[in-house]
């Protein structure tokens, strides 16, 4: 039995983050991700990434977590099932096509929220 893998995934995060905690996001998926994209959805903050590497579910969660706790950022001990899903490639650049993706910048500069990611584009699996 193989684990599945892929260098893109989805997270929902909870919706009521402060704005140096999207901050804080935005750097890290602007400065380390191929590609990025940070947007509100429902209640929550929806985000889209392509890094480099392939990594399980599990690995992306644990990645994600260590960052979020090392800024300082609370994220509820009970999270929703399916909170973060793999993408396959196609899928993320599918998803990100259809907004304005965050790459890294060619400067410090600051990309802030700007887009609606839609409902279905973000379905949990």
């Amino acid at each position: 039995m193989t684990t599945e893998t892929s260098c893109a995934f989805q997270a929902m995060l909870p919706g009521n983050l402060s704005a140096s905690a999207i901050e804080s996001i935005n750097k890290w998926g602007t400065d380390t991700c191929e590609a990025f994209s940070i947007g509100t959805c429902s209640d929550a903050i929806a985000i889209v990434v392509i890094r480099d590497t392939q990594k399980t579910v599990r690995q992306f969660q644990t990645l994600l977590l260590t960052n979020l706790k090392n800024w300082g950022i609370d994220v509820p001990a009970k999270r929703r099932m399916g909170w973060l899903s793999l993408l396959t490639l196609d899928e993320a650049k599918e998803t990100l096509a259809h907004h304005a993706p965050q790459t890294k910048p060619r400067n410090d500069e600051f990309h802030p929220i700007a887009l609606k990611l839609p409902v279905n584009l973000l379905k949990m699996r």
